[in-house]
């Protein structure tokens, strides 16, 4: 029995959101979505559950595929610009708002259950990945998104943690031995495939990304609110370190990878 959602939970996440950007970065990643609906095998007329959905890089590709899909996130501002998106494209995507810990559906509810980046914001990963389990029919699946531990995105986290330790509300989103983590607490799947995958991101270089980065996850505005503007750029040239280490020079542009675990467990 799954209990009420409480909305007084939305603490530091939904706050964080209310100064950022997050569509303008997001859409920088909306190939993700397709590949993890491939990854799920969404076929039409499946239930599917995008949870800690964002503005629905997977809700959407699930429903240009003609699922039926729920997206949960526990920000309502993103799911008004998920729902905005959806609209734009003519397509039906039902929004909840819930904890990704405590999802208000019955068991069995989805044929297919998709958590991609979303655990970047949720330290309480093992019950929401438990959560998804649950949710899942038997033979349905489970597909997750995993930022790896030694790729860019802890890097990013480290560098934002030394400006503003605990202020985020953002755990390190990545595991030691995410594959041991996840074998672990999905082991009663019947089936379960893990493959590291790289994702490849087009920026004009690694400083002007860091910038668009800073602004876009309201990092910048973080700071000018504590009445810090002066490590602003401090900031800024700690992030663009971090994305050099991570790039290609392509002369007129740079290509910043990504390096995710992609894990597909069958219930």
């Amino acid at each position: 029995m799954t209990a009420a959602y409480e909305p007084a939970a939305l603490t530091d996440r939904a706050r964080r959101w209310r100064w950022s950007d997050h569509l303008h970065l997001s859409s920088r990643f909306a190939e993700l979505g397709d590949r993890m609906c491939e990854a799920a095998a969404v076929r039409p007329g499946e239930r599917v559950v995008d949870v800690s959905a964002g503005v629905g890089n997977v809700a959407l590709a699930a429903a240009r595929r003609f699922a039926s899909v729920t997206a949960v996130d526990d920000v309502p501002d993103l799911l008004d610009l998920l729902s905005a998106r959806a609209e734009a494209e003519a397509l039906v995507v039902d929004t909840r708002t819930a904890s990704p810990q405590l999802l208000p559906f019955p068991d069995a509810s989805f044929d297919a259950g998709i958590i991609a980046c979303g655990r970047v914001f949720n330290v309480g990963y093992e019950a929401a990945f438990t959560e998804l389990r649950r949710i899942v029919r038997s033979g349905g699946r489970c597909v997750l998104l995993l930022w790896t531990h030694s790729g860019v995105v802890r890097r990013l986290f480290e560098a934002i943690q030394s400006y503003l330790p605990g202020s985020t509300g953002l755990a390190i989103p990545t595991l030691p031995d995410a594959e041991a983590e996840v074998r672990r607490i999905l082991s009663p799947c019947a089936d379960l495939q893990i493959r590291t995958r790289d994702f490849p991101v087009v920026v004009p270089s690694p400083q002007v990304w860091a910038r668009m980065f800073s602004v876009c996850y309201g990092l910048e505005a973080a700071l000018t609110r504590a009445s810090r503007e002066t490590e602003i750029a401090g900031l800024r040239d700690d992030l663009t370190a971090v994305f050099h280490d991570f790039s290609a020079d392509h002369g007129d542009s740079a290509v910043i990878t990504y390096e995710y675990v992609q894990v597909v467990a069958t219930r």
